[in-house]
């Protein structure tokens, strides 16, 4: 399913979480078990949760909190062994160095107090699990080098049947990355938001949250910041606030993005001579609906507007050749109606979901607009070069109107006006009225003529071709290495779209991002038949309102808790890393994108891999422990880097345990899929 909402729009989003200096603690850790504290004085506790997951030649840094008793504390290790390379400090609780060898390793640690004459103590037992595949800075397999070797920026490949994505040192890589790593600042129950509640938990000091989550998702198996994550995660930006020369201290691989068909209708910042006409918008409002629109991509004003928004991209937001960007997306597609879900699969779509023909709408929209009162914008030029751009395309195919007129079973006067739009003889006045030949479907155009359909279908392909071109050259002429994401989505709904809107994307895009299952392989064979033999990165998300701290709202299809959402996740990660495409025998899969990293207060949904308390949904953080609801900050609960965390209404499921097992599952199958060279 499509996510049908989306958050701050721009290439990297405007929002701005000023956020303040990590709180001080007596320590802290990361990844862990069981919680008994014992034996001892009931006024000295452990307060981490667990330790932190990570891989061998990473470094490792995590710090243990108590609570009670009387500081100075003393730490110890009581049985087991820390992993090689990794050693505890007594007197700060940190555990740290870099570790040489993976696996589970179990240990018991220990805290007494400063008491006299005799000191309080409390243990408990962790599980430290660390992977023993190496990788290299951008999170690629170090040990599977990618012929062509290292290019200093990522790039695609094919080895033998399986498609990868390749890292500037020339390892291969699968994707894992997360959408929206941002803000929300809308207030919610306990009258603080998400925003709030994160500047009171990471102290004082700005651009502390975002390096803090990169640790997190690295701790989880992701490797990737997904679209529309804030400046603070971004691996370009910089900051005077953080060390050095201000750079990103905690750098992941990133997906921009870009949204011209949304901000080009209302040329913001002017990027364009003026604003681009919206054609859906433009026919009669019986073919309109909420999200329904597509911008006059044969207006000049609409490669003007992109052609300047990717140079700011490139060169302010420093994207250009940066080693740490992947690729960029073009457009969401609740912006693109008419690229979503199709007619070829009616069973799979939510009733009234199939998106409109845009050659039909082509057919039926004004000739020119005047304003479009959703953006309040009044248009300097009104012509609508997309309908003009039909006129030609059938002009060129008929020699006259009545060679169309024959073909179609029409009365038009003429190509071009004959009395007005909506009243005229005229083709350039057509609006639907004519419903004898037209038909009255938007969607599947059933009951039209059967040559003006064909003829349809082939003009929507000169109009795909159109807008994904103009994309991938935009791209291209200011940076030609860069991998060209195509929208984030292709289709909608777990449906393709029309096959002429694939047979494009396969002309021009490099790498596909689609929401396909692709455990139901008849559309998942129709998409690759039609794109050709392309990689493939999905588009994955589920919630479970009723396990999670939007157990107030129903949200439609969504699951029964954490464990029901953990099992969706592996089953379809698996699914899609072993998937292979008849059409091309081979495994097209190079990685996948989570909807979201919070839980969306706007949708009151159980997207997130954390609450809106910035807990993690891992059976230990999203939980009542730490405090009153709302009032995060007891030291009885703190996660791996000694942050508070708790203090939820209810407790919650486990569903990172699940998804970083998962991850590191699908490296473990690249690791096997390279040895068997």
């Amino acid at each position: 399913m499509l996510k049908e909402t989306s958050p701050s729009r721009s290439w990297i989003p405007l929002v701005a979480l000023l956020l303040l200096p990590p709180v001080s603690t007596c320590g802290r850790v990361g990844s862990s078990t069981d919680a008994a504290n014992s034996p001892g004085s009931s006024t000295l506790t452990i307060a981490t949760t667990s330790l932190y997951s990570s891989n061998v030649g990473r470094p490792y840094e995590a710090i243990l909190s108590a609570q009670g008793g009387v500081t100075p504390y003393r730490w110890s290790l009581t049985s087991g062994q820390l992993p090689p390379g990794l050693k505890l400090d007594s007197k700060s609780g940190k555990v740290a160095g870099v570790p040489t060898t993976g696996g589970e390793f179990t240990v018991t640690l220990e805290v007494r107090d400063s008491q006299r004459p005799s000191s309080a103590v409390a243990r408990k037992k962790f599980t430290l699990n660390l992977s023993g595949i190496r990788l290299d800075q951008y999170g690629g397999l170090a040990d599977a080098p990618v012929s062509g070797g290292a290019t200093g920026l990522f790039r695609v490949a094919k080895v033998r049947d399986r498609w990868v994505l390749v890292t500037p040192e020339g390892h291969a890589f699968y994707m894992m990355g997360v959408y929206n790593v941002s803000g929300q600042p809308s207030v919610r129950e306990f009258n603080q938001s998400y925003d709030d509640l994160v500047r009171k938990k990471y102290g004082d000091r700005d651009a502390v949250w975002g390096p803090q989550q990169i640790r997190r998702l690295r701790s989880w198996g992701f490797n990737t910041v997904g679209p529309y994550s804030i400046r603070y995660v971004s691996p370009t930006d910089k900051f005077d606030r953080w060390p050095g020369d201000h750079s990103q201290p905690e750098k992941m691989p990133m997906v921009a993005m870009l949204e011209p068909s949304f901000y080009s209708l209302r040329n913001l910042n002017n990027l364009a001579r003026g604003a681009v006409k919206d054609i859906i918008r433009g026919t009669d409002s019986h073919y309109r609906e909420y999200r329904a629109s597509f911008p006059d991509v044969f207006d000049p004003n609409f490669e003007e507007f992109l052609d300047k928004q990717v140079s700011i991209a490139m060169d302010e937001g420093g994207l250009k050749d940066s080693r740490w960007v992947i690729g960029i997306m073009i457009d969401d597609t609740d912006n693109l109606n008419g690229f979503g879900a199709g007619p070829d699969f009616p069973n799979l779509t939510p009733r009234g979901k199939a998106n409109r023909h845009l050659g039909w709408i082509a057919l039926i929209t004004s000739p020119a607009q005047e304003t479009n009162p959703a953006w309040n914008v009044k248009f300097k030029d009104t012509k609508v070069y997309t309908k003009y751009a039909l006129r030609d395309f059938l002009r060129s195919r008929y020699p006259t109107i009545e060679a169309l007129n024959q073909a179609w079973g029409s009365t038009y006067s003429t190509f071009d006006s004959d009395g007005g739009w909506g009243e005229g003889n005229g083709l350039l006045d057509e609006n639907g009225r004519h419903t004898g030949w037209v038909g009255t479907d938007p969607v599947y155009l059933d009951d039209a003529n059967a040559t003006l359909k064909k003829d349809l279908d082939d003009f929507l392909l000169v109009l795909a071709d159109k807008y994904f071109r103009t994309c991938h050259d935009r791209i291209k002429a200011h940076s030609p290495s860069t991998l060209y994401l195509g929208p984030s989505v292709v289709g909608s709904w777990g449906t393709p779209p029309r096959r002429q809107v694939l047979k494009a994307v396969g002309r021009y895009v490099d790498l596909v991002n689609t929401s396909l299952n692709v455990e139901n392989s008849g559309p998942f064979n129709f998409f690759v038949h039609h794109i050709g033999d392309k990689p493939l990165a999905y588009w994955l998300g589920r919630t479970a309102n009723a396990d999670s701290a939007m157990w107030r709202y129903r949200s439609e299809g969504g699951l029964v808790s954490q464990a029901d959402r953990a099992n969706f996740y592996a089953s379809q990660v698996k699914a899609q890393f072993e998937a292979v495409a008849s059409p091309t025998g081979t495994k097209p899969s190079v990685g996948f994108l989570w909807w979201e990293y919070h839980d969306n207060w706007g949708e009151k949904a159980d997207w997130g891999l954390v609450t809106l308390s910035d807990n993690a949904y891992d059976g230990k953080e999203a939980t009542r422990s730490g405090g009153k609801p709302g009032v995060m900050g007891s030291a009885m609960c703190r996660d791996s880097w000694g942050y508070p965390c708790g203090a939820e209404e209810r407790d919650y499921g486990d569903f990172i345990s699940t998804v970083r097992a998962t991850n590191l599952r699908i490296l473990e199958g690249l690791v096997l899929a390279f040895s068997r060279d």
